[in-house]
């Protein structure tokens, strides 16, 4: 129990690193000055113009690597840690699913997206109930993932 228990600390621990890294990276596309990694230019007739005036001011279109990988990472740690934990981690991932404190704050819909993926592998009955609780997430990411879950899960 013990080592659930540790592995419970990492896994909060590790949840918030990875969304720190992802803020700090861009968090995804966006714009950038003077970018390396930058995207080709749209087709003909797709936001052309809006995308000549962006190259006329030294804006070009980006991709962020940096925080698509850590996203990948992010989703690799929590099927470990569902596929390692078992039930004992149900209690550590419904914590990241559900509200808490006064303000019913919540964990980033990609974190909690992340941890629906642990609970859909670890796949007990307890791990089914509060997958089916947070169906009803208002997040589309949290709602899509949840759903592949129990699909997954009914076959």
């Amino acid at each position: 129990m013990k080592s659930v228990a540790t592995a419970a600390a990492i896994l909060t621990l590790s949840a918030l690193s990875l969304s720190a890294g992802c803020a700090g990276a861009g968090g995804g596309g966006g714009v950038s000055r003077g970018s390396a990694e930058s995207a080709p230019a749209p087709s003909p007739g797709v936001g052309g113009d809006r995308y000549e005036a962006m190259s006329a001011l030294g804006y070009q279109p980006q991709w962020n690597a940096q925080a698509t990988l850590a996203r990948g990472a992010k989703m690799a740690f929590f099927d470990a840690y569902g596929s390692i934990a078992g039930a004992a981690g149900i209690a550590a991932l419904e914590a990241i699913l559900s509200p808490r404190g006064l303000l019913r704050r919540k964990e980033q819909p990609e974190t909690r997206a992340c941890a629906v993926v642990a609970l859909s592998r670890i796949g007990t009955p307890e791990a089914r109930q509060v997958l089916e609780s947070a169906a009803d997430d208002k997040e589309l990411m949290v709602r899509n993932a949840v759903n592949k879950a129990l699909r997954e899960a009914a076959r």
